[in-house]
């Protein structure tokens, strides 16, 4: 993963790429997370943990494990109705810093339980997603994956100024191979 971080019109911001070696089909990236504190005030932090998550446009909240829960000892802030695919429930919600690769911490978010996660400990859902720019490419059989925090531009591959014209290929016809005279 690369991690830069650059100042544009004021406005600090971060951003990571993950590569994979071929087509995946999930993004996943570590993660850390910590019950909510106020990174900007001097006050002790309360320990950070890593995960691994998985990003899902699908999922609207962020979702933590119940092993998340008990390793942070977090303590319920209320509870949610969670739409699941096998139908609605309650879920426990609770109050955590994220901390994305590279430094890109999301502070103070809501977060809910479901138990356990059968792949993962965190499913970094569109609450997280949408307060920055995300993308996602699979060229030349490689899954790229890019997120950036804040968002700063919209992109959008239909615009023209950013479609790339593949070059053209013109032949000759002296480019192309005769087949040899029978003699």
């Amino acid at each position: 993963m690369q991690r830069v971080t650059v100042q544009r019109r004021n406005v600090e911001f971060k951003w990571f790429t993950g590569r994979a070696n071929g087509i995946v089909a999930q993004v996943r990236t570590p993660v850390h997370v910590s019950e909510a504190y106020d990174p900007t005030e001097d006050s002790e932090q309360p320990p950070k943990l890593e995960y691994e998550a998985i990003w899902d446009t699908g999922t609207s909240t962020s979702i933590i494990s119940a092993k998340v829960v008990e390793d942070l000892d977090l303590k319920p802030i209320g509870i949610v109705e969670v739409e699941t695919p096998t139908g609605s429930r309650q879920a426990n919600s609770y109050l955590v810093n994220v901390r994305l690769p590279h430094g890109v911490e999301i502070g103070k978010i809501t977060v809910v339980c479901t138990g356990v996660l059968s792949s993962a400990d965190a499913i970094i859902g569109m609450d997280i997603i949408t307060l920055g720019d995300f993308a996602l490419t699979n060229c030349e059989g490689k899954t790229v994956f890019s997120f950036r925090f804040p968002s700063l531009v919209i992109i959008d591959f239909g615009d023209e100024r950013t479609v790339i014209n593949p070059p053209r290929l013109v032949l000759r016809s002296d480019d192309i191979p005769q087949e040899p005279e029978e003699t």
